[in-house]
């Protein structure tokens, strides 16, 4: 992957993590997260398949940080 698609990547998983913490895991759709993180709708279905995957990553690269 290059480094803007590293990028791209994390701004999305940040996103998912903002809006779970505000918001819960309900409030997790492509469009959301999307416009959270500031890139295209097809950004996030590029990188992530569904929204249980891209919740999942997310928490657990949260996860993975804090250990």
């Amino acid at each position: 992957m290059t480094a803007r698609g590293e990028r791209r990547r994390r701004a999305i998983l940040d996103a998912t993590l903002a809006l779970v913490g505000r918001e819960g895991t309900a409030a997790v759709t492509h469009r959301a997260v999307a416009a959270e993180a500031g890139v295209p709708l097809a950004a996030t279905t590029y990188y992530f398949d569904s929204k249980e995957e891209l919740i999942r990553d997310a928490l657990t690269d949260a996860a993975g940080s804090a250990a």
